[in-house]
């Protein structure tokens, strides 16, 4: 199987595998007939008490309920986006903040409990029955017909365990080696929720075939710039040693330190080659030059003269030169 394959044959898996995490449905009431502690009275969960909760939950004139915690009605965890009835009661899709994904992951809360009441709009009108939070608890006072949360909303991103260690391990390994669309897919399956064993195992298997391919080529590359390095170094042995001849052939140089400039030639071409057309370019001047001949300057000594900045015509200069060359 090819990258592309293995990529469409994962996503596939995720699709079967994993719900919509962004938002997911929970049952706030029961159908039912049901003794609520908290108002010291009988309530009857039934299709009327459902539409009269749902008309003020679309009422506009009056605040959209939101999940808190423990009834305090202060931090919103989440959003109650709308309300169905069903054969066993009303249900809310919500969406969860992160801070709320990680209330449920960690078990901190097990149920919720809807907090309930009248209510009067802006316009002074009195509603009966009106929904203005559902609580994530642990001791909730419908506790009758729930299940957990966990159970209900069946999010894997909600029960993590050490295959999402896993998964991340994979990810970054994976992050190092492979292209930005291997990458995308893994980031995808933890932020979908807990990786299936599968889905792991397909990916680990995929990671140690790259891992071998990836070893492999780094061999490949060490070995061919290995090669390469050989060839570039037996070309410049064979340039430096023509070179050099050249110059012994003309007499620029003395046989005995042919191999010296052989050394140079290969540490740094550029300025020895400048540095010997230096040479051959004052041997071509006609100018005279004063006060040269007396004090036996070689071409050499009137290039580093030269290239010092100091004046071939002053006795003085050429005096420091000669006291100086050989310290």
């Amino acid at each position: 199987m090819d990258k592309q394959e293995f990529i469409r044959d994962c996503m596939s898996k995720l699709k079967e595998d994993f719900p919509n995490n962004n938002q997911n449905k929970i049952l706030i009431f029961p159908r039912g007939r049901f003794f609520v502690e908290k108002y010291q009275e009988w309530f009857n969960f039934d299709d009327l008490f459902f539409e009269k909760i749902i008309d003020t939950f679309y009422n506009s004139n009056l605040p959209r309920p939101f999940l808190d915690i423990d009834h305090e009605q202060g931090k919103s965890y989440g959003e109650i986006k709308e309300l169905l009835v069903e054969d066993d009661g009303l249900y809310g899709i919500i969406e969860l903040t992160e801070e709320g994904k990680k209330l449920l992951k960690d078990n901190a809360y097990r149920y919720i409990s809807p907090s309930w009441g009248e209510i009067v709009d802006n316009r002074g009108k009195k509603w009966e029955f009106y929904l203005n939070s559902v609580s994530f608890t642990n001791i909730p006072a419908l506790l009758q017909g729930q299940q957990k949360l966990q159970e209900q909303l069946k999010l894997t991103n909600f029960i993590f365990f050490k295959e999402a260690k896993k998964m991340k391990k994979i990810n970054y390994e994976l992050s190092q080696i492979t292209d930005d669309a291997v990458k995308k897919l893994v980031e995808d399956l933890i932020t979908q929720g807990e990786a299936k064993e599968e889905i792991i195992n397909s990916l680990q298997k995929q990671l140690d075939l790259l891992k071998e391919e990836l070893v492999k080529a780094q061999q490949e590359a060490e070995k061919a710039k290995q090669e390469v390095a050989a060839i570039k170094e037996e070309a410049l042995n064979r340039e430096a040693e023509d070179f050099v001849e050249k110059q012994l052939n003309q007499k620029k140089i003395q046989i005995s330190v042919a191999d010296y400039w052989k050394k140079q030639y290969k540490l740094n071409k550029d300025d020895v080659i400048k540095y010997f057309e230096a040479i051959n370019s004052v041997e071509n001047e006609k100018e005279v030059v004063k006060l040269s001949n007396k004090y036996n300057l070689t071409n050499e000594d009137i290039i580093v003269m030269k290239s010092l900045q100091l004046d071939l015509n002053n006795a003085g200069d050429i005096e420091f030169y000669i006291k100086h060359k050989g310290v």
